[in-house]
């Protein structure tokens, strides 16, 4: 009975977060399809070891974050990023060292999931305009804000979760998402 009242309140939770988004469907498909050609430019990338890499595409713009063994694998993933379809930005937040051990990524699990859950329960962000991704403790943001009262709240939120060690902020304001494009 447990499992059912969690799972529901998953479900839930997901569906509330598409709800008052900012997004243009035709931009989320666009993130979809860019991460999926990039993703597949890395399966067929040779000897490189992409396996401690986290992507994330928001309006074109895609987010490495995680560990690389070395720096010409971080160089050589960056360079795929640019050849990808669709990109417009990279922001490359990948760092050099030993892969995440399964304790730390269990953490970084949880605290993503509670950043999520604050966001979709905070009346006044809209949750899909917002993208998180936790590597080693450091919560990585990217997406829009309204203003500067919406851009403080979705950072406190990250900021006070705990287990966070940092909070990386590449969230816009949306009136500089209008003038990207």
């Amino acid at each position: 009975m447990r499992l059912l009242q969690i799972l529901s309140l998953v479900i839930l939770l997901i569906c509330l977060e598409g709800c008052g988004s900012s997004r243009s469907l035709g931009a989320s498909f666009g993130d979809a399809n860019s991460g999926q050609d990039f993703k597949a430019r890395l399966m067929t990338d040779g000897p490189y070891d992409y396996d401690d890499i986290d992507i994330t595409v928001f309006e074109g713009r895609l987010m490495l974050t995680g560990t690389a063994p070395d720096e010409q694998t971080r160089q050589r993933l960056v360079m795929q990023g640019w050849q990808s379809k669709g990109v417009k930005q990279i922001i490359d937040e990948v760092v050099i060292g030993e892969k995440t051990r399964f304790k730390q990524g269990v953490a970084d699990s949880r605290i993503d999931t509670a950043i999520r859950t604050k966001l979709i329960t905070d009346g006044a962000i809209r949750s899909s305009d917002v993208k998180i991704t936790v590597s080693n403790g450091v919560a990585y943001l990217i997406g829009v804000a309204r203003d500067d009262r919406i851009l403080t709240k979705i950072v406190d939120h990250a900021r006070t979760t705990r287990g966070v060690t940092k909070v990386v902020s590449h969230i816009i304001f949306i009136d500089e998402q209008v003038r990207r494009l």
